[in-house]
């Protein structure tokens, strides 16, 4: 049975019992819709990786004059995290092969449950380990900017950076997991419902 079939016959077929559960075509919307709004995450992080290397080469490297080697260094690693996440995340969307709903309905529905399984937990144990790269990598860059600064005006410098950044770290890390349980998980669930469905059908 194609996906065209089975949406015809869930439709004709659903319980009345059951008015809220979502439709085959209902489901495969929220699929769609996700998927393109991956892209427009991936296309922002794009921008802001421009924006960020521009400004740290082009703006801040000659108003600052690094001291050091430290700051090329700091730059350098946070560059490259950055650029790792917008490959990894454009990787995931280019990988998708089932865009078009060219598959048997089975074969769709299950490479999307995968996708969608490997983007929730991905996202959650990846995030901490590049946001620890970027603490780092400004952290060299804080050593060049106060080279020439007290010993105790860096150490709080320090402190105060970290006690920063650790905390927009551990918000944003909660948030965004909520965000991929209130995005991900939904469209999973009715997925799998979906591939049951099919399995029954």
């Amino acid at each position: 049975m194609n996906l065209e079939d089975f949406q015809k016959s869930w439709q004709t077929q659903q319980a009345p019992e059951q008015p809220n559960k979502p439709t085959a075509l209902e489901t495969i919307a929220k699929v769609k819709a996700l998927q393109q709004k991956v892209v427009h995450t991936n296309a922002i992080m794009t921008v802001v990786l421009c924006a960020t290397v521009a400004a740290f080469v082009f703006i801040l490297r000659p108003f600052l004059n690094p001291n050091t080697i430290w700051y090329d260094v700091g730059v350098g690693i946070v560059f490259v995290t950055v650029l790792l996440v917008t490959i990894m995340q454009w990787f995931k969307t280019a990988s998708w092969k089932n865009r078009q709903l060219d598959l048997s309905s089975r074969e769709y529905v299950t490479r999307a449950i995968n996708k969608y399984t490997f983007l929730n937990t991905t996202n959650l144990k990846t995030t901490p380990v590049l946001m620890a790269f970027i603490l780092i990598g400004i952290n060299l860059i804080y050593v060049d900017i106060f080279w020439n600064g007290s010993f105790k005006l860096r150490l709080v410098m320090h402190i105060l950076l970290n006690a920063v950044m650790i905390t927009i770290g551990v918000v944003s890390f909660y948030y965004s997991k909520r965000h991929n349980e209130n995005t991900y998980k939904p469209v999973i669930r009715e997925l799998e419902e979906l591939q049951q469905e099919l399995e029954e059908v």
